[in-house]
C-alpha cells in the first residue's frame, strides 16, 4: 500500500468504481473491519464493550461493527 487516502480519493473521484478497484485493487486492507476494530482495541488496551457502549449508534450496528 502506497498510495495516501488522499491519492485514491482523488482517482476515485475520476473513475468508475469497477475501473478504480480493478485498478487499485493492490492498495486495499485485507483483513475485515472487524479484525483490524479488534486489532487497534488490542493496541490501545481498550475493551470491545467499553466502546460499543460510547459509540452513538443503534445497538444493532455497535454490534456488527465487531462480527466478522
Amino acid at each position: 500500500m502506497n498510495k495516501s487516502t488522499e491519492e485514491l480519493l482523488k482517482i476515485l473521484k475520476n473513475s468508475s468504481l469497477d475501473a478504480y478497484l480493478a485498478e487499485n485493487d493492490d492498495e486495499m486492507a485485507e483483513n475485515p473491519i472487524c479484525d483490524y476494530l479488534t486489532a487497534v482495541l488490542n493496541e490501545k488496551g481498550l475493551k470491545k464493550s467499553e466502546v460499543i457502549k460510547n459509540l452513538m449508534f443503534r445497538q444493532t450496528m455497535r454490534i456488527r461493527f465487531f462480527q466478522a
